[in-house]
């Protein structure tokens, strides 16, 4: 049965650069934990989505997938400078450190220190993955739209033979006596690449890249977006010069 639009599916992947060097796998020592999402549904980044359309449970593709089609181009507008004060004090900020800033919305999302002065630190607000190629070696670890044809074959199996075993049995009543329960859909945690839900928490998620993801900026400062001159909340303090960005615009110059 070939994967189509709305089937919930798991697939074994490890993801690499063009340098060979491995960014994510769910494969963890003698253990798989298989990445679940439902096929077309945008849990994924685009290229990958599109890879599985037409895949059947077992078969393995290997493909990669363009940045404009991943995580974007680095936006070098995303670079920001901030006081070291409004940073947590429990851990000496380092360059190369990966933490999780909260939006005004609850949403969080990573963000890498790319310099650290005596006074302040610059964050770099482009994802991780952004402006790279991306290669992936997938398998097809199931399908649930095969799963359920494979029950609802059963259970008309089930039906057809207790109808003809039972003289005067009617085969409507039968098939609603024997049809049994719905079948059940996979349960456990699903993250999309750079999504925020579940295990994974998507590619390029916190547990990917090291550093300290509990460390996020505790205040929010108030300031006017450098955009649409609207009053808004930013996770740092506003740097004379520098242009602020409130979450909508920021939003459209990263897309």
């Amino acid at each position: 049965m070939k994967i189509k639009k709305g089937d919930k599916i798991k697939v074994d992947y490890e993801g690499r650069f063009e340098s060979g060097e491995v960014f994510d796998s769910s494969k963890h020592g003698d253990h798989s934990h298989p990445l679940e999402f439902v096929a077309g549904s945008g849990q994924v980044i685009r290229g990958f989505d599109d890879a599985v359309i037409g895949m059947e449970k077992g078969q393995e593709k290997e493909f990669s997938i363009e940045s404009k089609e991943a995580y974007g181009e680095l936006n070098p507008e995303l670079q920001r400078e901030v006081p070291r004060t409004a940073l947590p004090k429990e851990q000496e900020p380092k360059e190369g450190m990966v933490l999780i800033l909260g939006s005004p919305d609850g949403r969080q999302f990573p963000v890498r220190i790319t310099k650290v002065t005596k006074d302040s630190v610059t964050i770099d607000l482009n994802h991780p993955l952004a402006g790279k190629k991306l290669i992936f070696k997938i398998k097809i670890a199931e399908v649930e739209g095969e799963k359920k044809e494979m029950k609802k074959e059963q259970k008309n199996n089930t039906v057809k033979k207790e109808g003809e075993k039972m003289e005067g049995f009617n085969r409507s009543e039968g098939g609603r006596r024997f049809g049994g329960g719905r079948s059940g859909g996979f349960g456990g945690r699903s993250g999309g690449f750079g999504g925020n839900r579940g295990r994974s928490g998507g590619f390029g998620g916190p547990r990917r890249f090291g550093g300290s993801f509990n460390d996020r900026p505790r205040e929010m400062h108030k300031a006017v977006c450098s955009e649409c001159k609207q009053e808004c909340e930013v996770p740092f303090k506003p740097t004379q010069g520098k242009p602020v960005y409130c979450r909508e615009c920021f939003r459209n110059k990263r897309n």
